[in-house]
């Protein structure tokens, strides 16, 4: 189980995406199946050692990613939000390849 404080609040979210750059990112926007677009932030990923291994779109949304690219063992696994009802998210996907 996530601790509570381990996860993003709404207030982290509405910083990250008002001040982008300077969490090293770039401002996006993620198109959700409905075709309503979300502001996003999209920021890269590393490992420990600095390699970059993708990137993560935070999003005003539960948990704050709207879609997240990770690149493991020569494959890229994708993570992406669907649909969401404030408070909660109804449907995402999930896809290696």
């Amino acid at each position: 189980m996530v601790k509570p404080d381990r996860l993003i609040t709404d207030a982290q979210i509405q910083g990250i995406l008002k001040d982008c750059k300077s969490y090293g990112g770039k401002d996006g926007s993620y198109e959700l199946p409905d075709h309503s677009k979300l502001p996003t932030c999209v920021l890269p990923s590393n490992d420990d050692a600095g390699k970059p291994t993708g990137e993560v779109h935070i999003a005003q949304v539960p948990f704050g990613i709207a879609k997240q690219v990770q690149m493991q063992s020569g494959r890229v696994l994708t993570l992406e939000l669907q649909t969401f009802v404030n408070g909660k998210i109804i449907n995402s996907i999930f896809a290696w390849s």
